[in-house]
């Protein structure tokens, strides 16, 4: 049997290429996931392929104090994002998560006249002292890094613990409203405070819980985690809730909450300015009921959430609503998700021949086949006897080694040879 060579390097590397392939395509349908984060790790070689889409917006905010009151002169937030999940099983205990954040963030309101201005002034000076709070960025966001190790595994609980990195991807950090700002000499000069992220590095490590139970079809989540911010933001404590129901055979009904408080006092990154009035207009506006105040990055936040997931083979599509009920240095968001995510059994096992056929191309290697070799058997009288070998060489190139077996056999009573008339000749081609 001829077995080509190249065949095994094939199928070692035919999962693998699939997985890639198949992951590429994934990401081009460009939607999120409900798998991350999740007590139950992937088995050994599995690829869960993810994405998030989520569109926000928000007219109100929470301010250091936990007000909420809305975004002065008509402010309006809208939020874009797309996130990118890679989760790969090292082991059946062990996984990791890579998860890129691309992020779209823009700012409007009315324009205002802040300064005070002194009769008589001119047309120019009335525009000079217009402030325009209008920004828009977009661009790569944070980028998380998470490891999982699954430390129970029982019938009804499993304990994962997990830790992670949140690493800014190079976007502008986050200043004061105002890089300077005097009311008396009406000198105003707007910063940056709608940026892409916080702009520094987190660190966390926690737990993770879950169990499920058979006879209704519910399954539920706990995390905890304590996450350290670095530079300016405070310390925070992180938890979520989640409980899943299935309706049927592939739809899945999901509430949860989400909360994060900051335990430890943050540094401020600049100032910014509170309208205690927010319903007033931009052609009313009274700089005398402004408050510069510390602007903070410590951030809490309590999120609730619901959606349905419709689940198939190996893919699964969610959607799902978010509404920040509470919070401080936060923004008041509705947050509408899209997602979708695909799991690739095995991606990165390789396939191994089955082992007759690892046998049978040892054996091949050490003996010719049936294509290297042909042997010929000729009947001749016993007086025309010739032997020898002669090489011919075929329409493809190889050399064919031609072996001229003879066999002797003698007369019968009349003259003829036993196995047929004088001069016939008899072929057959013997397996090696």
């Amino acid at each position: 049997m001829f077995v080509d060579p190249c065949v095994k390097l094939r199928v070692q590397k035919g999962a693998l290429l699939r997985g890639v392939l198949s992951s590429l395509c994934v990401l081009a349908l460009s939607a999120p996931s409900m798998v991350s984060a999740s007590p139950w790790t992937l088995p050994q070689h599995d690829l869960v392929v993810s994405t998030d889409f989520s569109f926000a917006s928000a007219s109100k905010e929470f301010l250091n104090d936990g007000t909420n009151q809305l975004y002065s002169v008509n402010g309006q937030l809208r939020t874009s994002s797309l996130a990118l999940s890679l989760r790969y099983g090292f082991t059946d205990n062990f996984e990791m998560e890579i998860r890129p954040t691309f992020k779209q963030l823009s700012y409007k309101s009315d324009p205002v006249l802040l300064g005070v201005l002194e009769e008589p002034y001119s047309l120019d000076d009335a525009r000079s002292q217009i402030i325009d709070f209008d920004s828009s960025v977009i661009g790569a966001g944070d980028m998380d890094l998470v490891g999982r190790y699954n430390l129970l595994r029982s019938k009804f609980l499993l304990v994962t613990a997990e830790g992670g990195s949140k690493i800014p991807l190079g976007y502008k950090q986050p200043q004061g409203t105002f890089s300077s700002l005097d009311f008396e000499s009406a000198q105003f000069e707007v910063g940056d405070d709608a940026t892409l992220g916080d702009g520094q590095i987190d660190i966390h490590a926690g737990l993770l819980f879950g169990t499920y139970v058979p006879l209704s079809r519910t399954f539920a989540r706990v995390d905890t985690a304590y996450n350290h911010r670095f530079s300016a933001p405070g310390d925070q404590v992180l938890a979520n809730v989640k409980v899943g129901q299935y309706l049927g055979q592939s739809l899945i009904l999901v509430g949860g909450v989400r909360w994060a408080k900051t335990i430890t006092d943050g540094e401020p990154i600049g100032e910014t300015f509170v309208d205690t009035d927010p319903g007033q207009s931009a052609q009313q506006f009274d700089s005398s009921k402004v408050d510069v105040r510390p602007l903070y990055l410590d951030r809490d936040y309590t999120i609730v959430e619901l959606g349905v997931i419709a689940q198939f083979e190996h893919i699964e599509f969610r959607v799902a609503v978010e509404d920040v009920l509470d919070g401080r240095n936060y923004a008041d968001l509705r947050t509408l998700n899209f997602g979708l995510s695909s799991k690739f059994i095995g991606a990165t096992r390789s396939e191994e021949l089955p082992a007759s056929v690892v046998e049978s191309e040892e054996n091949d290697e050490q003996q010719p086949t049936e294509e290297e070799i042909i042997e010929e058997v000729i009947v001749v009288p016993a007086d025309g006897i010739q032997e020898g070998t002669t090489t011919t060489i075929d329409e493809d190139g190889n050399e064919i080694i031609e072996e001229v077996i003879i066999e002797v056999v003698e007369p019968d009573e009349d003259g003829s040879d036993t196995q047929g008339s004088e001069g016939e000749d008899k072929e057959s081609t013997v397996e090696p």
